[in-house]
């Protein structure tokens, strides 16, 4: 079970919010180029570059190894996950509110066929100041236990876990 010690808080700093709007930005710019459909969550790109850039900021902080993608090129590339860690490729899904650990993390149901080894779920508080990085779960797992979910309170459609399926993130990165 996934306790309060096991999640990573990262502050949030000016710098980080400045590089998530720029690679937004380069994604709005590149959709309307190639006239894709933009989405009504205009905020999506800019909280999902927010969340990798959380993920890197830990990994740079403790001098830890990783090969991780810019935003923006793996958009245009068609890459299918936001980094990769011992060989192990992850997608980083982050949602905007409360981090409370009774929750449940989510996959949007259109990503269920895009491969990856493992999720890596990052919540942002909805002041923008603070991030836990909620912890890892791999694509087996997740699917196993994930319920479907689809309400009106919902965007879109999705798959969501409890937190308590998932592995503490130090863990996973130290291999302990």
């Amino acid at each position: 079970m996934l306790e309060q010690n096991d999640t990573v808080t990262i502050t949030i700093t000016k710098k980080m919010k400045l590089e998530a709007l720029y690679q937004e930005q380069k994604i709005v710019e590149q959709k309307k180029k190639s006239k894709k459909t933009l989405t009504l969550n205009k905020r999506m790109h800019f909280y999902g570059a927010l969340g990798e850039i959380i993920v890197k900021t830990f990994f740079d902080m403790h001098e830890i190894p990783g090969d991780f993608a810019e935003y923006f090129d793996k958009h245009v590339s068609g890459d299918e996950y936001d980094f990769k860690h011992r060989e192990q490729t992850v997608d980083v899904k982050t949602s905007l509110g409360n981090s409370n650990l009774n929750g449940r993390c989510f996959v949007n149901h259109r990503q269920k066929d895009k491969k990856v080894d493992y999720y890596c779920f990052v919540k942002i508080d909805k002041e923008r100041q603070e991030a836990n990085i909620m912890g890892v779960i791999s694509y087996e797992q997740f699917y196993r236990y994930a319920k479907y979910f689809d309400t009106p309170k919902m965007k879109s459609p999705a798959y969501g876990v409890l937190t308590d399926y998932l592995e503490p993130f130090r863990k996973f990165v130290y291999g302990i």
